[in-house]
């Protein structure tokens, strides 16, 4: 499937894809690591983060990036 960028800061992009099941989702990437998504999300309820995201999540190195998109997506629907 085409993957459409929906979004992008200086280091993450967000396009808009399908997840392995089909169902339209948008994968947040580090540009510099394009084939990993680090999160996927669906919708206001649904967020899921890779299974190696940083814990606490908030020393993610591209945190504020990352709130940046979730909060695009988040008032875009």
């Amino acid at each position: 499937m085409l993957k459409t960028i929906r979004y992008s800061t200086d280091d993450l992009d967000c396009v808009f894809t399908q997840d392995d099941n089909g169902e339209p989702c948008y994968a947040i990437i580090e540009k510099e690591n394009p084939t990993k998504n680090m999160a996927v999300y669906y919708d206001k309820t649904q967020l899921f983060l890779a299974a190696d995201f940083p814990k606490p999540e908030n020393t993610y190195k591209y945190f504020d990036q990352m709130c940046k998109i979730i909060q695009f997506l988040y008032e875009g629907e």
